[in-house]
């Protein structure tokens, strides 16, 4: 319907790499998220002498 253009097929290698740095994202972004709310969790004179939690 589009026209005849079919995108390369990946090797399972490239699948394998493709999934592998999706995961990293993905934990990163989790590990950021929650890093940040307990930056915000944290009492606040525990908080002054670090400098990545920011009011």
């Amino acid at each position: 319907m589009f026209g005849g253009f079919a995108p390369p097929q990946l090797s399972p290698e490239e699948l394998r790499q493709a999934e592998a740095e999706a995961n990293f994202t993905i934990q990163t972004a989790v590990a950021t998220a929650v890093a940040l709310y307990l930056c915000k969790k944290t009492p606040k004179p525990l908080r002054q002498p670090l400098s990545g939690c920011s009011d």
